[in-house]
């Protein structure tokens, strides 16, 4: 695909030197963020999965309710 080859790894790049140079992109910033979380989306999808499961071994309780 040609956004993972060429494209994600210069925006990348790009959004990098210039947080290093000290300017600001914040929209290409969460440009870069989002197609960077929907690319690894798989990657979010076992978080939540780990997430549910340890919540639901352990237990969760809210402030106050010990």
């Amino acid at each position: 695909m040609l956004l993972d080859d060429i494209a994600l790894p210069a925006l990348h790049h790009v959004v990098s030197a210039a947080a290093a140079a000290g300017h600001g992109l914040p929209a290409l910033a969460s440009a870069f963020k989002f197609i960077d979380t929907v690319l690894i989306a798989r990657v979010t999808i076992d978080l939540i999965h780990a997430q549910w499961d340890f919540f639901a071994r352990y237990g969760f309780f809210a402030a106050g309710e010990f």
